[in-house]
């Protein structure tokens, strides 16, 4: 087995921290917009676990992807949906 280089070792660390950077900022953005529709606080914890963790099933056809959310997501996927259009790509 070879070992890695530094220059392997901090590219690796690099994309990481970049992965863990883009994650945050995408529950960022869905607890600020949840905070909008519902004006209440949420916590990231509360957005992971009443957003992120619904069942979902995901079916690819052709060049289509369909997500069928779970009963579980009725409650907040809907209007969440609804207000994605408010959401502004972030500068890169």
């Amino acid at each position: 087995m070879l070992a890695s280089t530094v220059q392997q070792v901090m590219g690796r660390n690099q994309v990481s921290v970049l992965l863990s950077l883009y994650a945050y900022q995408l529950i960022h953005s869905l607890r600020m917009l949840m905070q909008y529709i519902t004006f209440q606080g949420w916590s990231l914890r509360k957005v992971r676990e009443h957003i992120l963790k619904t069942a979902a099933t995901i079916v690819v056809h052709a060049r289509r992807v369909t997500v069928h959310i779970g009963h579980s997501g009725d409650k907040w996927w809907p209007a969440l949906l609804r207000h994605l259009p408010l959401l502004h790509p972030v500068p890169v």
